[in-house]
């Protein structure tokens, strides 16, 4: 085989190795783009109802670009929500709530939602571990209170009640600062409240006067809670 014949070899081999790395590119990136295609403006209006968010736009036609470009801006380093909402189109609370969306859909890594600071803060290391810990609980298994507090009980030499209420407290901090999503706690039951379309169909919302400071309250009829502002127990008669 002479030298030309060589260097016509090498150039073939060249451009097949270019094309076969251009289709691998776009196939990849095809792949991740479908990730935000799965999201849907019915599971999205359902999350919302689950977090008694009922000011929200239905039929957006413009909803998965949204997301998209938030995704984007977040991963590409930007933090200032006001500007995230402002260069996707979005209301601020519309822009947090769709930020909880992706964060639930574990499309975006879970940041402090600081709404006083208009700012995504990230998570420090002792954050990142205490997500890590209840992640497989929370988000695969809707583990019940009880049910986290017996398998961890198996590798703790602590009294049941006390570590039940240890767990519930760390899950109240992730909750508290967004930094899970999906579940509501009932405080005074101590209850995890996973989001799911069985429990938004049963809930059954009523307005309630807290016997105590008088303010008005919201609360599943059936069920217990306490006042947002004295904290006084409420309950939502049937």
């Amino acid at each position: 085989m002479s030298s030309a014949d060589i260097r016509g070899l090498v150039f073939i081999i060249l451009m097949l190795t270019g094309v076969f790395g251009f289709y691998v590119i776009v196939l990849k990136n095809k792949k991740e783009n479908k990730k935000h295609y799965t999201l849907s403006q019915m599971s999205y209006h359902n999350f919302a109802k689950f977090l008694n968010k009922n000011n929200i736009t239905f039929n957006d036609e413009h909803f998965e670009d949204k997301l998209f470009k938030i995704k984007t801006l977040v991963s590409d380093g930007k933090r200032d929500i006001r500007e995230i909402a402002k260069e996707t189109g979005c209301t601020f609370e519309e822009c947090i709530l769709k930020i909880k969306y992706l964060q639930k859909k574990q499309i975006l890594t879970q940041y402090h939602i600081d709404i006083h600071g208009n700012e995504l803060v990230e998570c420090t290391p002792e954050d990142l571990k205490l997500i890590k810990k209840y992640t497989p609980f929370i988000y695969y298994n809707h583990f019940t209170l009880d049910e986290i507090t017996t398998k961890k009980r198996k590798s703790s030499t602590q009294n049941y009640y006390k570590l039940r209420d240890a767990i519930f407290n760390e899950l109240k901090y992730l909750v508290d600062n967004d930094l899970v999503n999906g579940i509501m706690l009932n405080e005074v039951d101590k209850e995890i409240i996973y989001y799911s379309l069985e429990k938004i169909k049963k809930r059954d919302l009523v307005t309630i006067t807290c016997p105590n400071c008088g303010a008005l309250n919201d609360i599943n009829r059936g069920e217990k809670k306490r006042c947002e502002y004295c904290k006084s127990i409420l309950e939502g008669k049937k």
